[in-house]
């Protein structure tokens, strides 16, 4: 006999994306990485958990074939782009769980700021992913930020034109018509810094959040200790916390030190 729909309940994992996710900017932008750790972040939300669970880069590691800094970096962005939040930072205390705890912004949480879903994806924009940032971290100072010119395809020269028929049966019927190949390049490249440049803020507007409260954890001059353990000129770190950009050579080590996943 086959069971009652009324009481069949699948026990299998499974994870489920809505369109209303789906169609929105910053579910367009996320990164590959990202999308990877929120499905993994997804079969630990069983509707038994009041809508938070507890996840480590190690789980995520382990789950996703990234390496741990990778998941770090998704787990930044998810945050950033309002898929994804923080409730309870991780610790190496006895008496807290090393893996931070994490819920959906399209899910119930327990009782308190997260108790209603705010759907945060849904006003992440492009265009205003630096004011967020600097508004959170409480900056003043403009960021400087290091990229790198996209890979692929090599750019061809501006005045190489290929001709291209149209689809369209009015201009099909007149004369070939001409796209300029290094405009097009050139507008796919200036995309792509965007991106890169919205992920790296994402990433250092975690690193600084957790910078600081990991300095409100320890006694007075722990930035002194921090910045001579890591070998980070004081004035650097001091300017970073205040908002100006790190260099990269300082931000894994400053990651592995402060940032508790």
């Amino acid at each position: 006999m086959g069971q009652d729909r009324s009481t069949y309940r699948d026990k299998r994992k499974h994870v489920r994306s809505f369109k209303k996710q789906i169609d929105t900017d910053a579910w367009r932008a996320l990164s590959g990485s990202a999308v990877k750790v929120m499905l993994a972040m997804g079969l630990f939300e069983n509707g038994d958990n009041n809508g938070e669970w507890f996840f480590s880069d190690r789980t995520g590691a382990e789950m996703t074939g990234l390496s741990r800094n990778t998941v770090r970096r998704a787990i930044a962005e998810l945050i950033e782009m309002g898929f994804l939040y923080c409730s309870e930072r991780g610790g190496f205390s006895r008496k807290t769980p090393h893996a931070a705890k994490y819920g959906f912004t399209w899910l119930a949480g327990p009782s308190g700021p997260n108790r209603a879903p705010s759907h945060a994806y849904e006003k992440w924009k492009h265009e205003n992913s630096r004011d967020q940032f600097l508004t959170r971290a409480g900056a003043v100072s403009d960021i400087g930020l290091e990229t790198s010119h996209p890979t692929g395809a090599e750019l061809e020269p501006d005045g190489m034109e290929k001709p291209v028929i149209s689809a369209d049966a009015h201009f099909s019927d007149i004369e070939p018509q001409t796209v300029s190949q290094g405009d097009r390049l050139a507008g796919l490249e200036t995309e792509q810094r965007k991106q890169a440049n919205s992920c790296t803020r994402a990433e250092l507007d975690a690193l600084r959040q957790s910078t600081l409260d990991h300095l409100g954890r320890h006694d007075p001059g722990e930035q002194s200790r921090l910045a001579d353990s890591l070998g980070i000129p004081h004035g650097t770190l001091s300017k970073f916390i205040h908002g100006r950009n790190l260099p990269e050579r300082y931000r894994d080590a400053l990651s592995d030190a402060v940032m508790v996943f």
